[in-house]
């Protein structure tokens, strides 16, 4: 067996607008990732919510709700990285930690979005300085994995800077570049995105600019230098696409993330009690089921555990026979001519992606911006019509007198991510929620 993980980072450019979320947790089963970084969330406050494909969302961002909705940042993952997470911390809009238990020993994934060049030397020294300290806290045993858009270029010049990134960089470095390389080189990290390995010089460019016409290399990943070997690879995934500006960057390692072992009792599957309610016949086969079994029950005197079982078990058994069990299921809100539309947005992509003459990257970059707006007006429509459905489904349930899927259609429509809350800081403003 492989002892191998995957992981990815994406600067996504927004999670606000309808049906991104979705089209992300698709590219992450489409490339087999088990953790994604994810920058400009643009979501304020914090939380854990369950995405509609099965994978487990963790944000951070402004604390105030009704703040301006700027940059943000999240960790999608999968059931098996969930089960592997031990803790978690949201720290700003620009950072996050997360704790992962593997078999090897434990991981500590930090989640960062820089600053612009542009950015005033202020704000980029109160990112650094916070980076500094979340790097400082970390346990020592554990094995670090630093990943963001830095905005950083690193370049093929390593001067200086030999133990901790190689000469497959693109372009020259600048002031964020040399900050992010004196920021590894004090905490023992090794950049890995794009400086080690020699690949192509399309499959290192993590940015394009909105005319199509220039590309950067400012998306980056980094580990712990005594655990460099276990990075195997880093590349873009130019084929991934959620509407960004950025490319989809992961990275192999040579690292199994392990569940931790709980004990608790196995959540049994609930019956399809709707069956009782809806239908004259389910009711009686139900009912004559259940005087049948009682009727051949064998109760022994004084034995009240022996007796309960056995009545339990009469339940148990009619009820999986006549009304099946409940299933899980959630309605797919985005319709097949969205997707084929994000499909056909993704083949426009692509077809500038490998465009080289400035003329025919124009004109594929227009045909995209114009696909682009068709998918999310698209999107709008599809949730629409999905809220205009729900609202019948309330209506029917209200009708029916039946409260507790009238509480839940109408908990989905409220469209609340998650309980918000503040973070727990103690007297000297750190935050202690994890």
């Amino acid at each position: 067996m492989k002892l191998r993980t995957r992981l990815g980072l994406w600067n996504i450019r927004t999670m606000s607008e309808a049906g991104t979320l979705r089209v992300i947790d698709e590219e992450m089963k489409n490339y087999n990732l088990e953790i994604l970084g994810l920058n400009e969330t643009r979501w304020n406050g914090f939380g854990e919510i369950r995405t509609q494909g099965g994978n487990t969302l963790i944000f951070s961002g402004k604390e105030d709700e009704n703040a301006p909705r700027q940059a943000g940042v999240g960790i999608l993952m999968t059931e098996k990285s969930k089960r592997a997470m031990i803790d978690w911390k949201p720290i700003s809009e620009r950072m996050m930690t997360a704790r992962f238990n593997s078999r090897a020993r434990k991981i500590t994934v930090v989640i960062c979005y820089a600053p612009t060049e542009d950015a005033e030397e202020e704000i980029k020294d109160m990112f650094y300085d916070t980076l500094d300290d979340t790097l400082r806290k970390i346990k020592k045993q554990d094995i670090r994995i630093l990943m963001g858009d830095v905005n950083a270029k690193l370049g093929p010049d390593n001067t200086g800077f030999e133990n901790i990134m190689g000469t497959h960089g693109e372009g020259e470095m600048n002031n964020n570049g040399t900050r992010f390389a004196e920021l590894c080189a004090n905490h023992d990290l090794v950049i890995g995105g794009g400086t080690l390995f020699p690949h192509k010089r399309c499959h290192k460019l993590t940015w394009t600019h909105p005319s199509g016409l220039y590309k950067n290399q400012i998306d980056h990943v980094a580990i712990s230098r005594n655990w460099r070997t276990s990075l195997l690879d880093t590349r873009c995934r130019r084929g991934a696409d959620c509407g960004s500006d950025h490319h989809l960057v992961t990275a192999e390692i040579r690292l199994k993330i392990a569940a931790i072992k709980t004990y608790h009792q196995r959540t049994k599957r609930p019956y399809n009690t709707e069956a009782l309610r809806k239908t004259k016949d389910t009711q009686i086969a139900f009912k004559t089921q259940l005087l049948n079994r009682f009727e051949s029950l064998r109760l022994v005197e004084n034995d009240l555990e022996e007796n309960w079982t056995q009545i339990k078990e009469v339940f148990q058994k009619t009820s999986e026979e006549t009304l099946g069990f409940k299933e899980k299921h959630k309605k797919p809100w985005i319709s097949d001519e969205t997707w084929k539309k994000i499909e056909e947005r993704k083949q426009l992509k692509q077809k500038r992606e490998t465009a080289t003459e400035p003329d025919h990257i124009r004109a594929a970059t227009q045909e995209l911006n114009k696909k682009h707006k068709e998918v999310k007006r698209s999107f709008r429509a599809d949730k629409r019509k999905w809220a205009e459905d729900l609202a019948t489904e309330a209506q029917e349930a209200a009708n029916e007198g039946n409260i507790k899927d009238l509480y839940k259609i109408t908990k989905t429509l409220s469209n609340r991510k998650t309980s918000q809350q503040k973070p727990i800081r103690d007297k000297y403003g750190h935050i202690i929620v994890g």
